[in-house]
């Protein structure tokens, strides 16, 4: 156990290659994207025990660390992917535009609430400089 044919390393390369690449050309930054995929070492875990479970007849869904994995093809280790760790670009799209629409809404709500008194401040300044000007 722990190691796997040299096609599988191959095909899970190009497939996690391909992936990245995919998401770079439809606007994601590699970081974001390489983040996205999580531990390294627990995607080779599964990769290794999609292998070992398949040579060894064992099954297609395991778990592991409280991470779900799945196996669509039994047969393709490249359909080892983290469920539900990953969402859509235009998802995070829009969760990011929501949350910028919130904070948004959040400051003119207080600059609204604080508005008056704010306006009275500079009023009260300006009216007490004019004063001392006129005084002097």
């Amino acid at each position: 156990m722990g190691r796997v044919d040299d096609s599988v390393v191959e095909d899970t390369v190009r497939y996690y290659d391909s992936y990245i690449a995919t998401e770079v050309a439809g606007g994601s930054a590699e970081s974001v994207v390489l983040a996205s995929l999580g531990d390294p070492r627990l995607i080779a875990r599964s990769v290794v025990d999609a292998y070992s479970s398949r040579v060894e007849g064992t099954g297609a869904g395991e778990e592991y660390g409280g991470e779900r994995y799945t196996q669509e093809e039994p047969s393709d280790a490249r359909s080892m992917i983290p469920v539900g760790l990953q969402l859509p670009a235009a998802a995070r799209l829009g969760i990011g535009i929501a949350i910028v629409v919130l904070v948004l809404a959040l400051v003119a709500r207080v600059l609204v609430w604080a508005a008056p008194t704010l306006i009275t401040v500079a009023l009260v300044i300006f009216v007490v400089r004019k004063l001392r000007d006129i005084l002097k």
